[in-house]
This record gives structure tokens, C-alpha cells and sequence, in this order.
């Protein structure tokens, strides 16, 4: 059994050419505090959202609408672009009254979640919000973006490794298709991921703490991730629950114990584990 200390979770000292703080600066900010009774007891299943298809709202469509072209994107390649995001959110649309949600489906879901070393540990995972092109915890307008400025480039361009966040379909190029991929999750939204812990898996289960989107994730284009890392060790197992800024409930990550988590291939990035670490 582990020994039991105070968990401290910061940000792993090192940076990529894309993450970051302020100035360059690495993060180095401790996790939110967790509550004296961030207790849930999951059986056999950890809670969370088990649905694999869309919400049935979408947000409001103005906001594409009325998007001015951005700053380094041709008028016309944006307009194509809209278009097509309109066109996909039309056939979505029921209820648009929904402002968010928390990524739905098993492509959305953390399987990679890894627990490594032997103190500091190190709890690694891909950040994965199909959609979300520039990551800033938000499938949006502003996705449309990287699309329109890498639009047209391949694998062979010398500019994919920065390209590559807005291939979106995983074929390799940069074209309208990747706006579909944007348009069936618009709307998703993770400001974060709880962390939590246990002995037994089948057992209570408890909160350590916040890891947010804005500080925590590098924005590595071949493979935006979270590394965290852990001064000990207070459980065994340790999960992640995706959040928004709504009530909603994103799926659960796999369990991660030392030794015993493998990373995973993920939908739509086919050279992220040629990444290297």
C-alpha cells in the first residue's frame, strides 16, 4: 500500500515547441484542493456520460454566421469553409439552444491514461476533443482557422508538423473535409479533467484535483497532452472525468496503475506516437 501523503500534482518541468506559460514559462500550479466529501463509490463501472451519439442541440449558428474571415486566411478558402460548417450544423440542428457540452463517444474518451516512475510519477494522457483544432477547450468558429490557413497542405509539406492539429479526418491533407469532424462535435467543450484515486477499483473512489485546459495542456500539434506530475503516490488507481462549464459529464478515462497502462493508437493522428515523449 501506498504510503499516504498530501497529493501534489503540478505540471512536468519541460515544455514543446507549442506549450507552455506565460512567456515561455512552464505551468507550475497545483491542482484545485479536493473537497472533504469528493467521495463516489462506482461498483464495477465508473460513473459518467455513456451515450456514443450527439446532443440532440447545437450552439447557436449566428456566431458562424457572422464570423469575420480571420487574420491570415483567404476571404474565399473561409467562405467555403462556413459554408460547409453551416451546412453540417443545419442537419444537426433540433434544439439550438444548447451552449455546450461535454465530448460525447468513445473517440472523445482518454484511453492512454499513464502512470509512470518511481517518485516524482508522472501521469500522462492525450488531450481529445475531436474538433477542437486550435485547443483552447472549445469545438467553435474559431477552429475554422487553422483549416483555412493550412488549407490545401499535406504530409509532404515542411509545415505539417504544425498543420497536422487540423487534420481532423486523418487522411493527410488539409481540405473541407476536415470540417466535418469539426461540425458533428461543435459545441464540445472541456475546461478540464478531475483526477481521482483509489485502492480498489470496485471501491470509493476520491477526488485529488483539477487539471485545466488552459495551464495544463501542451498544445504540441502532433500530440497535445497533459503531463502531470505526482510528488507521490496516495492510491493505487488513478481515473479522469472530463468537465465543462455546464452540469454535463464527459466519459471516464481507463484506469491507470504503474505498470500496467499502454498508450494507445487515436482516431485522426496517426503519427502521435511518432512524437516521441
Amino acid at each position: 500500500m501506498y504510503t499516504r501523503l498530501t497529493t501534489a500534482l503540478v505540471l512536468a518541468l519541460f515544455i514543446t515547441a507549442c506549450g507552455g506559460g506565460r512567456n515561455g514559462e512552464p505551468p507550475t500550479n497545483v491542482l484545485a484542493a479536493a473537497p472533504a466529501d469528493s467521495v463516489v463509490q462506482p461498483g464495477n463501472v465508473l460513473p459518467g456520460a455513456t451515450s456514443d451519439s450527439p446532443p440532440a442541440g447545437v450552439p447557436d449558428q449566428r456566431s458562424v454566421a457572422e464570423a469575420p474571415v480571420p487574420d491570415g486566411v483567404d476571404p474565399g478558402v473561409f467562405e467555403l469553409l462556413r459554408t460547409e460548417l453551416l451546412r453540417i450544423l443545419d442537419e444537426r440542428s433540433v434544439d439550438s439552444r444548447q451552449a455546450s457540452f461535454t465530448p460525447y463517444g468513445t473517440a472523445n474518451q482518454i484511453d492512454d491514461l499513464t502512470l509512470t516512475g518511481s517518485g516524482p510519477y508522472r501521469l500522462t494522457w492525450t488531450y481529445r476533443n475531436i474538433g477542437d483544432y486550435d485547443f483552447n477547450g472549445q469545438v467553435n468558429v474559431s477552429d475554422l482557422t487553422p483549416i483555412g490557413v493550412y488549407f490545401g497542405m499535406s504530409e509532404s509539406d515542411p509545415l505539417w508538423p504544425l498543420a497536422c492539429t487540423a487534420d481532423g479526418d486523418g487522411n493527410g491533407l488539409i481540405t473541407v473535409s476536415d470540417i466535418t469532424p469539426l461540425g458533428q462535435n461543435f459545441g464540445g467543450t472541456i475546461v478540464g479533467y478531475q483526477v481521482w484515486g483509489t485502492d480498489q477499483r470496485e471501491g470509493e473512489w476520491n477526488f485529488l484535483g483539477n487539471a485545466t485546459v488552459e495551464t495544463n495542456l501542451r498544445k504540441n500539434a502532433l500530440r497535445p497532452r497533459f503531463v502531470i506530475q505526482l510528488s507521490t503516490l496516495d492510491y493505487t488507481y488513478l481515473g479522469l472525468w472530463p468537465y465543462d462549464n455546464s452540469d454535463d459529464e464527459g466519459w471516464w478515462s481507463n484506469t491507470a496503475t504503474l505498470g500496467q497502462s499502454e498508450p494507445r493508437y487515436i482516431v485522426g493522428m496517426r503519427s502521435i506516437w511518432d512524437a516521441g515523449s
